[in-house]
Formats: structure tokens, C-alpha cells, sequence
């Protein structure tokens, strides 16, 4: 139950928009022109909102490469084990149903 309440939380964060479907589980989020959100796997969510701040969420525990759509960060909180930032992607030993905040 907290996991979902974590999940849940995020729909506050997110910036207004257009869902576009992409796949059976998978979509993502158009604002102002940009992809601002988007599912992988259907398992996993990376948002941002329009306070300079992302946010991947996950069900899944272990590594995964999640591409941060475009946007550069500094550093994700709590840091995961494992955390490797690149330009368009951040890979990490990931936790199923936690928050990591971005910033950017």
C-alpha cells in the first residue's frame, strides 16, 4: 500500500498536458510542445514538473538505463546504488516503490 500511495502522490507533480498513447501499458506526456513524462515497460515512470524537478518511479527493483527525455540532471535523491548520470540517460540500481527526485 505505500508503494501505490507513492505512485499516487506523483499525479500532484505533474505538469498539465496531452497523454499520447504509445503501447499496451506505455504512454507519455506532451507539455508545451516537450515530452514531460513517460512509462517504460509499463513498470516504470520518469516526470518531470515545471519546478526543474524529475521523478522516476518504479515496481520493479534492480538496474535499469531510463532516458531523461531531454533534460540534464545534477544529481536523484535518495542516490540509488549504482547511480551513473549520463547526458541523455541515468542508470541505477533502482528500488521498487520509491520516489527518486531528479534536479536538474
Amino acid at each position: 500500500m505505500k508503494s501505490i500511495g507513492a505512485l499516487l502522490s506523483l499525479s500532484a507533480k505533474k505538469p498539465w498536458g496531452v497523454v499520447e498513447y504509445e503501447s499496451l501499458g506505455n504512454w507519455k506526456l506532451i507539455s508545451n510542445g516537450k515530452v514531460a513524462g513517460r512509462t517504460f515497460n509499463s513498470r516504470t515512470i520518469i516526470i518531470f514538473d515545471e519546478k526543474d524537478k524529475g521523478y522516476i518511479f518504479t515496481w520493479d527493483s534492480g538496474i535499469q538505463r531510463i532516458n531523461l527525455l531531454g533534460h540534464k540532471i545534477r544529481n536523484v535523491s535518495p542516490a540509488p546504488v549504482g547511480l551513473h548520470i549520463e547526458d541523455d540517460y541515468v542508470t541505477a540500481e533502482w528500488e521498487a516503490g520509491k520516489i527518486y527526485e531528479l534536479h536538474l
